[in-house]
């Protein structure tokens, strides 16, 4: 199989080579792992992760060393990410407001079995902030259940009125700050998952990509390994009118960025 080779089926397998499906193999798809975990003083934590498409986050009961127990996961999807940051702007301008409701909270389900999770966020009448993580049946039963405490009076900026001493600094608390990244998580995974980002990424470093395709060439060469070759070759696709300032001018000739590096590096003996 030619490496680039594209024919993959659409559930998920690629074909082998072989002309048939039987010898097809599942893609691994590899979990990772965010930066962002919030841990409350109960010895509780948010994990977040990411995996075939859709946003994991676990509430991880801490056990001793690193050790750790999931006690409960909801998978959202893109769509539902999108759906989780709006009741996450909804719960911070009700929180702001400071006319709490102990029951009141906001959030998703997710999945369509038996079981259907839930995440929802609420806060208690002395403002303490709780993350839930449940399943509830068909009949709309809750029947599991875990929380973990959002810190409050914990994360703080600090603020000077004179920057040369600090006998009279000021600190800031910000009691919203873990709700903002997760507001911030839902954000960037609905906008990650659309494309755009990993396209642009893609395209920006076109080039170099390129350039170091142009490298292994003779590794492949020397080792037979077939590849797929792209096209450089642009066609002349002007149009002689208004728009564009050619008439009159015929013999115009495109040539692409591409095209201009690899004279450079051919004559640089690259």
């Amino acid at each position: 199989m030619a490496i680039g080779d594209s024919n993959y089926s659409n559930n998920g397998n690629f074909n082998n080579g072989d002309g048939g499906n039987g010898g097809a193999k599942k893609l691994f798809d590899q979990t990772f792992y965010s930066r962002l975990s919030i841990k409350d003083p109960d010895k509780k934590s948010l994990t977040i992760s990411f995996r075939s498409g859709l946003l994991i986050i676990s509430i991880d009961q801490i056990l001793e060393g690193f050790k750790h127990d999931t006690v409960e996961t909801i998978y959202l999807s893109p769509n539902k990410a999108l759906l989780f940051k709006e009741e996450l702007a909804r719960f911070m301008k009700y929180y702001t407001e400071g006319n709490i409701e102990e029951n009141k909270a906001f959030g998703v389900n997710a999945g369509m079995s038996e079981k259907v999770s839930y995440i929802g966020i609420s806060a208690t009448a002395d403002k303490r902030i709780i993350l839930t993580i449940g399943k509830f049946d068909n009949s709309g039963k809750i029947i599991e259940s875990a929380s973990v405490n959002l810190n409050i009076n914990y994360h703080f900026a600090l603020e000077w009125n004179d920057i040369n001493t600090m006998d009279d600094v000021q600190k800031v608390y910000d009691d919203l700050l873990e709700v903002k990244q997760l507001y911030t998580l839902c954000d960037e995974f609905y906008k990650g998952m659309t494309g755009a980002a990993g396209y642009a990424a893609f395209d920006t470093g076109r080039y170099e990509i390129s350039r170091i395709s142009r490298k292994m060439d003779p590794i492949y060469d020397k080792l037979g390994i077939e590849r797929i070759r792209s096209n450089n070759n642009y066609s002349n696709r002007q149009q002689n009118n208004f728009l564009n300032n050619m008439s009159g001018n015929t013999s115009a000739k495109s040539v692409s960025l591409g095209d201009v590096e690899d004279s450079i590096d051919d004559m640089m003996g690259e």
